[in-house]
């Protein structure tokens, strides 16, 4: 017999996935009509990506000094080649279908992991998955109101808002959810009651992917810890240390 938590938690993610491919369908549809090769220079095109995509394809050969050029043994280069580990990982095993496949799973995780902040926020179920859609939607409803209504101070609004989070590729589309995971295991650090080892070991791996996903997130998670730490424990922090 099914135990019935995970059958609510299994019910949930199912709404979630339906949201996510509900979502990237027209990619899906646009990408499967016509030929093979159209197909590919439309996904290229779609993704609107010129920078990342050879280097994410290079890296799921295993090869770490791409030169793009008549030039040879360039050795290891210097660029962050974790921050695109994943991408070149889903590349190596669905190919040019990797940029739909991250982007449903990416689309998958933003809605649990404002679903979980709002649960632990003490918000029913239900309005907590609404409020995670909603949040989601709300983020591309202001770019078109801030588009039709063309006022500057709107428009620079929208910019900060955007870039909160979108389906860019590969930034902000999975840059930006180790940040919100982070948030929400740091919020979750907070509202326990006592000392949790495995939520701090949780908040710190993150944060040391976040260092080579994207330098800027990782000082921000790094001050907030601190911030957090010391707030929760004062005078207690030697005593943990």
């Amino acid at each position: 017999m099914i135990n019935a938590q995970k059958l609510n938690i299994f019910s949930t993610y199912s709404i979630f996935l339906f949201i996510s491919l509900l979502i990237s369908l027209p990619k899906i549809f646009y990408f499967n009509y016509g030929d093979s090769f159209d197909n590919s220079l439309k996904l290229i095109l779609e993704f609107n990506d010129t920078l990342y995509l050879p280097i994410i394809k290079v890296y799921s050969e295993f090869n770490l000094n791409p030169s793009f050029s008549e030039i040879k043994n360039l050795n290891l280069i210097s660029y962050p080649f974790f921050g695109l580990l994943i991408n070149s990982i889903f590349y190596k095993v669905f190919g040019l279908y990797s940029l739909i496949v991250i982007e449903i799973l990416s689309i998958f995780i933003f809605h649990l992991i404002f679903y979980k902040i709002f649960i632990l926020s003490k918000i029913e179920k239900i309005n907590s998955i609404l409020f995670a859609n909603f949040f989601f939607i709300s983020i591309y409803l202001f770019i078109d109101i801030s588009n039709f209504l063309n006022i500057s101070y709107i428009k620079t609004i929208s910019n900060s808002y955007e870039i909160l989070f979108n389906l860019r590729f590969p930034r902000p589309l999975i840059s930006n959810l180790f940040l919100f995971s982070f948030l929400y295991l740091s919020y979750k650090f907070y509202v326990v009651n006592e000392f949790n080892k495995k939520l701090l070991l949780s908040l710190i791996i993150i944060s040391s992917l976040t260092l080579h996903v994207f330098f800027y997130f990782f000082l921000f998670q790094l001050i907030l810890l601190l911030i957090i730490y010391s707030s929760k424990f004062k005078t207690k922090i030697v005593k943990i240390f």
